[in-house]
């Protein structure tokens, strides 16, 4: 009777010690589990992406594009000021926040007084969206807003790639007054031809004209007047559209931003690129510059050479290339593509 009593006791003792070591295998074979932090980042797909996000901070990661300092625009301003904000004159109207006309007496300064940028740009700008109603924005130097909101509200979906945080801001907060969050991706980037750190110049009455210069030896602190800078192609990593219309506003440094745009051109179907030439004109014998006379030509050819006629942006007339940079002392152009209608009567 003990015999079978002790060989009870010791069936289930087996029986308990088996158990446990299932246990065991089985925690040290799960896989692991990351922690429950509402710090952590949501990585979501890009079809969620606007979806509000649980991050403290105002960058959103997606699948790590690389460089892309992406927006999420779902989250509140960070240190947000009073901002002015105005509504334009424009076919459609729309809000945009400013400057004091001191701080920017062109861009703020038109749209205080007169309630429209650029007139004559604006014209053929919104001819050409109209061309392409399916066409997406790439708004390079977005500044304030003024091109994407006026895209916006033309129902176009827009890239806007802007360096300066504070216009950053008055964007940000144009496109909530409009209700439009959910068409802008907002990346904090310059574009060049290279990937790397650049600082903002600072420009006191015209917040337009800052441009972008290589840090200086010895600075690495990290601030607002740093930025990273992107090429062309990688807008590829968030591009879902197969049609887009450019406008590129950067401060001489066009020919640059241009410089990397091949596997972006081969994929997507471009039929205008407008283009700021004066600063890269103006600039183009300084030692310096960002975009000397040689890199103006070559724009000019490579452009040339992907099917792409130039247009004086004011009244239409056709340009010749080979002029680029001794003879076009103009403001503004756009960059036709051959298979693309002309914007303006022919000259």
């Amino acid at each position: 009777m003990l015999l079978r009593r002790y060989r009870i006791a010791n069936f289930f003792k087996l029986g308990i010690t088996m158990t446990m070591v299932c246990i065991l295998c089985e925690i040290l074979l799960s896989p692991q589990q990351p922690p429950n932090n509402d710090d952590d980042i949501l990585l979501l797909p890009r079809k969620h992406r606007r979806l509000p996000q649980r991050k403290l901070s105002n960058i959103l990661d997606l699948k790590k594009p690389k460089h892309l300092r992406l927006l999420n625009l779902q989250q509140p301003i960070q240190n947000m000021t009073k901002f002015d904000c105005v509504h334009t004159k424009t076919k459609p109207p729309f809000p945009i926040c400013v400057y004091e006309a001191s701080k920017d007496k062109y861009i703020s300064g038109a749209l205080l007084s007169g309630g429209i940028w650029e007139p004559y740009i604006t014209e053929v700008f919104q001819r050409a969206l109209s061309k392409y109603p399916e066409s997406t924005l790439i708004d390079i130097g977005a500044n304030i807003g003024y091109y994407s909101l006026l895209a916006v509200h033309m129902h176009r979906s827009v890239i806007a790639i802007e360096p300066q945080w504070d216009n950053i801001q008055r964007l940000h907060k144009g496109a909530q007054l409009s209700g439009s969050l959910d068409r802008i991706e907002l990346l904090h980037n310059a574009l060049s031809n290279t990937h790397e750190n650049v600082s903002l110049t600072d420009n006191l009455d015209n917040q337009g004209g800052i441009q972008v210069k290589p840090i200086q030896m010895g600075i690495h602190a990290r601030d607002k007047t740093q930025v990273e800078t992107i090429i062309m192609d990688d807008l590829l990593q968030i591009a879902d559209f197969t049609q887009a219309i450019i406008k590129i506003d950067i401060e001489g440094y066009e020919c640059k931003a241009m410089a990397e745009a091949k596997k972006f051109l081969d994929k997507i179907y471009v039929p205008y690129i407008f283009m700021e030439w004066k600063q890269m004109f103006t600039a183009r014998n300084e030692q310096d510059s960002p975009c000397p006379m040689v890199a103006m030509e070559t724009l000019a050819k490579y452009l040339t050479s992907r099917g792409y006629v130039p247009h004086e942006a004011r009244t239409g007339f056709l340009l010749n290339p080979q002029l680029a940079s001794s003879a076009w002392r103009i403001g503004d152009l756009y960059w036709r593509h051959k298979s693309a209608s002309r914007l303006q009567a022919d000259f």
